[in-house]
């Protein structure tokens, strides 16, 4: 498990999956493999079968906030209490991008943005 407070996860959203697929798979190695993860469609990026990070078309994002522009990279730190979490964002003078949401056998997440118009993922894996 992820200590609270590290990132957890990476996802890249992105218009065209297959090219960032055959992008990182020539330039890092990286295997592609479909998973279900809540977004369709989405795959997982592997390295010697372990995986590494998310990608997933712009297409299945468009009600988040910023997504609809360009692709992006997605980093997600381990928090406690993802709802908490949120609540100490707005209270710190950040924003709500996403509000929290359960991805079944995955966990509870969110995406805030702080006062600079910095976003990040925040993320309590499911028990």
């Amino acid at each position: 498990m992820t200590p609270s407070g590290t990132f957890h996860w990476f996802e890249l959203v992105t218009h065209d999956v297959d090219a960032a697929k055959s992008f990182y798979q020539s330039v890092l190695g990286w295997q592609s493999e479909k998973a279900d993860s809540g977004h369709s469609p989405y795959c997982l990026f592997t390295k010697n079968g372990v995986p590494v990070a998310g990608v997933t078309g712009v297409e299945t994002m468009l009600d988040w906030p910023k997504l609809d522009t360009f692709p992006r990279w997605i980093g997600y730190v381990s928090v406690d209490d993802v709802d908490s979490c949120v609540s100490n964002a707005v209270a710190s003078g950040g924003r709500v991008l996403k509000e929290p949401f359960d991805v079944p056998s995955i966990g509870r997440i969110a995406w805030i943005e702080d006062p600079h118009r910095g976003d990040i993922g925040v993320i309590k894996l499911a028990a």
